[in-house]
């Protein structure tokens, strides 16, 4: 029984002169990922389509989405923002597929591009203009349509077509930014290709026409001179463009 107590009491010892390390000070692993608890679900004021900047400009100079097709503009091509926070996005690369799964989530004045699972920050959003924004280490400018199902979001409709258009031969046509067309034969809709991740010709800007049938085509602007061809490369129409 002795040597029981006097064990007993070796443990006791023991165990009293090992420091106890609270949990405010035991060592943090910052490679730990701490889920964001009780987010603010809220309204998000600079929602809409918004495109790498880079690539906008490209467009606006060359006039040739297929030439500012380029790895180091489109990798984060574009991002819809939500109309509330914690609703899922995707950043888009080259137009043709999303990333992981995002949400805004407004922290303080702040707000920050989180994984959906609320686990990790992939960004700062920093809004530097009602129509600029700085993401990641990229700006992006904010087009002014924000219809989502438009095909390519809209945004060559909105930074390269529209406008009203002479028709050479008479006539006036209009590229709407919502992808309507009108004065142009038969046809209703066009939809400016803006992926051209898996297009095989390497040379021309491509545009579809929908009216009761659909049509493939050629284009090329030249300043706000616009000509459409067929495949082959005739010339279809010569339009000028008289007011954006």
């Amino acid at each position: 029984m002795k040597y029981l107590l006097l064990s007993f009491h070796v443990i006791l010892g023991f165990l009293s002169c090992t420091p106890v390390v609270s949990e405010s000070k035991k060592p943090v692993n910052t490679k730990s990922k701490t889920v964001l608890l009780n987010p603010l679900d809220t309204a998000v004021y600079f929602s809409g389509i918004w495109v790498n900047e880079r690539y906008a400009e490209s467009v606006k100079t060359l006039q040739s989405p297929r030439e500012s097709f380029k790895e180091d503009y489109i990798m984060r091509s574009c991002i819809v923002i939500p109309g509330r926070t914690l609703q899922i996005t995707k950043l888009i690369s080259s137009f043709h597929e999303g990333g992981g799964d995002a949400v805004v989530v407004k922290e303080g004045e702040k707000y920050r591009l989180y994984t959906a699972d609320l686990k990790s920050v992939n960004s700062e959003i920093q809004i530097l203009s009602p129509g600029r924004m700085k993401l990641f280490d990229e700006y992006f400018i904010k087009i002014s349509q924000a219809d989502t199902e438009i095909p390519g979001l809209g945004i060559l409709q909105d930074i390269l077509f529209s406008g009203t258009y002479r028709l050479a031969g008479g006539g006036q046509v209009t590229f709407g930014k919502d992808g309507r067309v009108s004065g142009l034969d038969s046809f209703k809709q066009y939809i400016p290709v803006i992926d051209y991740t898996t297009e095989e010709d390497s040379t021309a800007d491509l545009l579809v026409l929908k009216g009761k049938t659909e049509h493939r085509y050629k284009y090329r602007f030249a300043q706000d001179s616009l000509s459409v061809y067929e495949p082959q490369g005739k010339k279809i129409y010569s339009l000028l463009r008289i007011t954006r």
